[in-house]
């Protein structure tokens, strides 16, 4: 139990990050072709629909490229790409934020990206919330295949609130719309992206006034695997490459807009505190 509340108070308080060593330079052609798998409806980082598959698709292709390594990539239900890569039967999935169960079954990359993640209720039956406890009472909605903050899991395993799951998080959102639910608690970004896109279905909701967590995304493969081991040297490496050369903020300015810029150079000093 301490360990797990360590972990609750570590990535609420900003992510329990531990700074990447600097790649070396490697010839990582022994890979041969890396298969990945990534999931649907999670805009505007990853989705068939959008350019180049959303932003973090993006970069992570990118930084393959630059390690030198060729990927293939599949589109598949959360939990199966999560399944078919602790199995094996995928090299590395993205892009995935720290749980407890994730942490201990597979390796990480550097951070990707990080998010922030908000409150969503109904306006005419607002939540005062000022910590996870608050939350206690209501019934809130997780998409299918979504890893829970660790302060809901925490709480749902006490049976303190109930959590309910829907395919995707526009079915969760228009669940509080309609009152089937209390709250959601999504990324900013992403809650954005699909107001923008359906404002009728969703204009009953309102975001909390202080934000839930900031979480990182990460690729992620099985752990205790060699071979997943040098898929995320490769891609640590080009991501290092993609960074230093700017190719990743011109990537984050395409899909985000340049306000992307103060926010992930904010972060970068956090993760690479000796550049």
């Amino acid at each position: 139990m301490v360990s797990r509340l360590v972990i609750i108070v570590m990535i609420f308080l900003g992510g329990a990050i531990a700074a990447p060593t600097r790649p070396a330079a490697q010839d990582f052609t022994s890979l041969g072709v890396v298969r990945l798998a990534t999931g649907p409806d999670y805009p505007p980082f990853s989705a068939e629909e959008l350019p180049d598959g959303g932003v973090i698709t993006q970069l992570v292709r990118a930084a393959f490229e630059r390690a030198g390594v060729t990927v293939t990539l599949e589109t598949l239900p959360w939990r199966r790409g999560y399944e078919m890569t602790a199995s094996g039967a995928i090299d590395a999935t993205f892009p995935y934020a720290e749980t407890e169960t994730r942490l201990e079954q597979m390796l990480f990359s550097t951070p990707i990206f990080n998010v922030d993640v908000s409150l969503y209720y109904r306006r005419t039956a607002p939540i005062v919330f000022r910590q996870p406890l608050d939350l206690a009472p209501f019934t809130l909605c997780a998409p299918i295949g979504y890893g829970l903050s660790p302060s809901i899991a925490e709480l749902a395993q006490l049976d303190v609130l109930t959590v309910r799951e829907t395919p995707s998080p526009l079915s969760c959102l228009r669940q509080a719309v309609l009152g089937r639910v209390d709250a959601v608690v999504l990324p900013r970004l992403q809650v954005r992206f699909l107001m923008d896109r359906f404002p009728n279905d969703l204009q009953g909701l309102t975001e909390a006034p202080r934000p839930f967590e900031r979480r990182w995304n990460y690729l992620i493969g099985r752990k205790h695997a060699p071979r997943t081991q040098l898929v995320i040297e490769a891609f640590n490496h080009g991501y290092h490459i993609l960074r230093k050369s700017g190719a990743r903020d011109e990537i984050l300015v395409r899909h985000l807009g340049v306000g992307a810029l103060n926010w992930v150079r904010l972060t970068d000093q956090m993760i690479y505190p000796d550049e």
